[in-house]
């Protein structure tokens, strides 16, 4: 799967091989995805404090956001970690996204291990992906 990112980068998800990789699904435009973002600030915060350990975050932004509206988005509620415009709803297929807010955790050989529909809080997304290595002994 590859897309363009809000700032106009190239993204391979297969170059994520060899780290936990969190998707969120999201639009700017969403409530459930405004109140869920300070939890995703916590979570990227926590991840980098544990470096090479962490899980590396993505946004899949969900169409008709700009890229302008994505940055704007997120210099207002904090963040940083890359969001993928997915225009011609490619990623949003393959994922089989129903609705957003909607976030998968995605294991170091590109395997979807947890799917999980509206909102989640900080603490459950650090767990659940513990847990998940946890039960696949991959590190």
């Amino acid at each position: 799967m590859r897309g363009t990112t809000a700032d106009g980068a190239t993204f391979e998800l297969s170059r994520r091989k060899g780290s936990w990789v969190v998707v969120n699904f999201f639009n700017s435009r969403c409530v459930p995805c405004k109140a869920e973002h300070p939890a995703l600030v916590a979570f990227e915060q926590q991840q980098t404090t544990l470096g090479a350990d962490g899980a590396e975050l993505y946004a899949i932004d969900q169409p008709p956001d700009s890229p302008a509206e994505i940055m704007a988005f997120f210099a207002e509620r904090g963040g940083n970690w890359p969001v993928v415009l997915d225009d011609d709803g490619l990623f949003n297929v393959a994922f089989g996204v129903a609705q957003v807010p909607e976030t998968f955790i995605i294991d170091p050989d590109g395997i979807v291990r947890m799917r999980w529909a509206g909102a989640i809080d900080s603490v459950t997304l650090a767990l659940l992906v513990q847990q998940q290595r946890d039960i696949y002994g991959l590190q």
